[in-house]
This record gives C-alpha cells, structure tokens and sequence, in this order.
C-alpha cells in the first residue's frame, strides 16, 4: 500500500496536535510495511520527505517574531493569520503536485488534515490520487455556531470561525473520496450537515501508550490535590465553566494546573476568575509547554469543552494513571466508561461538575483506583492497534 500524508503547517516535532497525531503513526505505518511519503514541515526519520517549508529554524522564529507584532500593534486577528499560513503552505504543495514533482500511482491515498488541504486536494485529485480527509474537527457549520454562541454569553466581541476558512473546508469535504471522523460526535455533526454518510468513518485517535505509563511510574506521593487541564486555555475548551464550578464546589487549599496558553481576547475572564478562586485558596498556575510533567503530579484530570472533536489529552492523561472529568461535548468520551475511568457530564452544567471534582477531591481511594481502571483500559488505543484499524479501513475502500 502506498499513501502520501500532508502533515500541515505546524511543525510535526512541535507541541500540538500534528506532533500527537503523526509522529508515532507515520513510524508505525512504515513499520507496518506501508509505502509513506509526507509532505510538512519539521524533520521525520523514515520516510521520503516531500516538502520541508521552514527547515531553518531562523525562518519559524521570524515569521512567529512578525504575527506577534503584527497582534500586539496592529491588531491583527490570529484566525486571519493561522489561515494565511494554511493558503501558503497548501499552495506551495499544490505547486509540486500540479508541477509532477509529486507523483501517485494509481489510487494511491493522500490524506490531509481539515482547512489545510484544498488546493493540495485538488492538485492530487487531478493526478489520480483518492483523497481522504482527517476531520479533527465538528462540521464547519456545526463548531462555527457552537464557539460563537459561547463567544456571544462571554461578551467577546471576535469572531471565532472565518467564512474563509469554512468555504475551505466545505470544499475539502466536497473533494474527499472518505472522510476520516475521529468521534462519533464529528461523524453525527457531518450527517446533520448533510454529508453523505457513505464517505464517512469513525475511528478514534490514539495515544503512546508505553510513554505515558512509563511516566506515570515516576509519580511521586503528592498532598496537595491537584487539577490538571491540557490544551488552549479559552471558552471553547470550557475554562470559565471550570473555574466557576470550582466556585461552586467551595472546594479549598488546591492547585489548579492549566497547562497551555491564555489567548488575549480571553486574558480579562481568566484573570477575573483567578483572583476569585484564590480568596477560596486555590493557587491558579498557567504552564504551557510540555506536558510530562504535569500529568504524573496531578490527581484529577478535567476537559469541560464546549467543542472538542476528539480531545488528545484525555487519553494520554487515563494512559497517566489520572481519573478524567470530561463534557459531553468531547469526542474521547467514548474511550471512557462512565463512573468506571472517570465521570461525563452536560456540557456547560456548572452544577454537574462541581459535584463531580467534589467526589474525587473527597476521596482518594476513588482517584487512584478510577485512575488506575483508565490506565488498563486506554491501553487498547495504542497507536499500533489504532493503525492496523485505520489501514484495514483504507483496504476495505
């Protein structure tokens, strides 16, 4: 089998989501004795290496150097800037392919990652390839109305979801041959927006799992309780419902780890949050970078999205021996049994969550013990399991 990945714009050896997700499947494929090129950024052993836009690492510090200044002093909008990176990078692909510097074989796969393919797909689509798409995201449609009610309760005056980027991926959709939907939850909100469900499958996301449970054996005995959030720390993720369930909950003397970046329209409900939490004795400390670290020093994980296709953190912090909390709004929940690994509750219902960090805050035999449950049962999405699924369903097409 031959198939062709286009990893994105991101670097692939970066923090996020392409690094989580590509890194330790594309070894895995070549392992498996798939034929893999892929075209991105960063440097990968292995395969043939297509297109490596900003290998000089002078080059990534400048241009993140000018979007910076570009937000602090003009008052650029980051969407408008993460899309026009996409249209950069997918062009230049699009040249190559159209170009025959890429070639396919016949019915060879090219799989690429929602917003970030559509000129590439079609370049492809022309020199015969069949083109699946990663949907690591709701519908267009369906995440642009959720994130701008959300945007509209906590008066942030952006706009959270560009048209551009929606025509994008409407086109991408269109293009696609199948339609990679990691949760259930994406695959329901394709069919609602009337995409064939025959282009469609659902296949979860999976984790390093020997990385983390390796991890988690260094844990050292921690005595102060210790809540733990991996990811953009903004009101698609939830972050206000936490910190107001924890009002709630009048739960006191902990820490409340929040292991990534506050984006600045977002910075004034956070703060306001933070000073209310601390008079309760809650210590609020933002770390991002990498996240080993905090996974093995924390005794519950939380991830009260609003929207969340699938969630990469929930399972790397159950493969972390944590118990987990998640809305009903993230698409990992459906690695997780409730009551038995961690607990689920209704998107946005403050109340649902104060009680449910009040019952792991008040227990400790119920953390380790839910904890350890997660950690035995995540371990069937291993990367290695999730890819012999994902190249059966690729076979059967």
């Amino acid at each position: 089998m031959r198939i062709t990945i286009y990893t994105g714009v991101f670097n692939i050896n970066s923090l996020g989501a392409t690094k989580t997700l590509f890194l330790p499947l594309i070894p895995f494929l070549i392992e498996a004795g798939v034929h893999v090129k892929w075209a991105g950024i960063g440097e990968l052993y292995g395969p043939e290496l297509i297109i490596d836009l900003e290998k000089k690492e002078i080059f990534v510090f400048w241009k993140r150097f000018k979007t910076k200044v570009k937000m602090k002093f003009f008052h650029y909008n980051l969407q408008r800037e993460v899309l026009k990176q996409y249209r950069s990078v997918d062009k230049k692909l699009a040249r190559k392919i159209s170009r025959g510097d890429i070639k396919f074989n016949n019915n060879e796969w090219f799989i690429g990652l929602t917003a970030m393919s559509n000129l590439s797909f079609k370049a492809a689509k022309k020199r015969g390839a069949k083109i699946l798409l990663s949907m690591i995201w709701m519908h267009p449609f369906t995440q642009k109305k959720i994130l701008e009610e959300q945007f509209n309760k906590l008066g942030i005056k952006i706009t959270p979801i560009l048209d551009e980027r929606v025509d994008r991926q409407l086109s991408e959709i269109e293009l696609s041959d199948k339609i990679w939907c990691v949760s259930n939850l994406v695959k329901e909100s394709m069919i609602e927006n009337n995409v064939p469900e025959e282009k469609l499958f659902s296949l979860p996301l999976g984790v390093d799992y020997k990385k983390y449970y390796s991890n988690s054996l260094l844990r050292k005995n921690n005595t102060r309780f210790t809540i733990l959030f991996v990811g953009n720390v903004g009101p698609e993720k939830g972050v206000h419902i936490l910190m107001e369930s924890l009002l709630l909950s009048e739960v006191q003397n902990i820490d409340l780890v929040f292991n990534g970046g506050v984006p600045d329209y977002f910075k004034p409900i956070f703060n306001s949050y933070t000073k209310k939490l601390e008079h309760q004795k809650i210590n609020v400390r933002v770390e991002p970078g990498d996240t080993m670290y905090n996974y093995r020093n924390a005794s519950l994980f939380v991830l009260p999205s609003v929207h969340e296709a699938f969630g990469f953190s929930v399972i790397e912090a159950m493969a972390s021996g944590l118990p987990v909390i998640v809305s009903d709004n993230v698409g990992s929940k459906e690695c997780i049994t409730d009551s038995e690994m961690g607990l689920i509750f209704k998107s946005e219902n403050i109340e649902q969550l104060a009680n449910a960090i009040k019952s792991f805050y008040a227990d400790e035999k119920l953390c380790y013990e839910t904890g350890l449950r997660a950690q035995l049962h995540v371990k069937k999405y291993d990367w290695k399991n999730i890819g012999s699924d994902l190249m059966g369903k690729i076979n059967s097409f």
